[in-house]
């Protein structure tokens, strides 16, 4: 029914909306929408358009956007993964699905969409994305450090593979880094060495 129609589309988590083709005002808003962009209901965004909303600059791409929408051939559903958008003095990141939808005769009425917060998600890729780079500038520090130290450095995991090599240990033991990260400590040191050695070994495990 289209009561039933009306209550999913209203309480979809995800932003729903239509626009008339000849002006791109709003003809439908769904609530979750209309609470994303800071507004009680859809019914507030009803004959506006973006520039009642957003930075004019960010309602001129829209506004393109749709029109290129409007322009593609039938059934075609332009895809925009990544779209910022500035609520209430913040940006926030929506990923959007856009079709024209057509009349009996073919020609496009409105501009249906469909978007998705995706703010959260790319603030945490920003966050690992800084973090490994934190970790790769405190790796280098590290290897800067300990190939200027005169005496070898080496880390093993508890499988006993190398994780980590200075200069002076590769050069000891005439391996390359490609070759050492990742050996076993048996076939580094040699069965004699790593015989003495295991005993110290197993009690830093421990």
């Amino acid at each position: 029914s289209r009561q039933l129609f009306s209550s999913v589309v209203e309480n979809m988590p995800a932003m729903i909306f239509l626009k008339r083709a000849d002006d791109l005002r709003y003809a439908m808003f769904n609530r979750y929408g209309a609470l994303l962009l800071g507004r009680a209901s859809g019914e507030e965004m009803i004959g506006k358009n973006d520039y009642d909303f957003v930075p004019a600059e960010q309602a001129d791409l829209f506004a393109a956007g749709d029109r290129g929408v409007l322009a593609s051939p039938p059934g075609h559903i332009t895809e925009i993964a990544e779209e910022p958008i500035t609520v209430g003095g913040q940006m926030r990141y929506l990923t959007t699905r856009k079709v024209a939808l057509r009349d009996e005769h073919g020609v496009a009425t409105h501009v249906l969409g469909i978007s998705l917060d995706i703010t959260e998600r790319k603030q945490a890729e920003e966050a690992l994305r800084a973090t490994v780079e934190r970790l790769a500038r405190s790796e280098q520090f590290v290897r800067t450090v300990t190939d200027n130290l005169p005496g070898m450095v080496a880390y093993w995991d508890a499988g006993l593979r190398c994780r980590f090599a200075n200069r002076y240990f590769l050069e000891w033991h005439q391996m390359g880094a490609d070759q050492m990260i990742g050996a076993r400590m048996d076939e580094v040191l040699g069965e004699r060495a790593y015989a003495d050695s295991a005993p110290h070994v197993q009690a830093a495990l421990h």
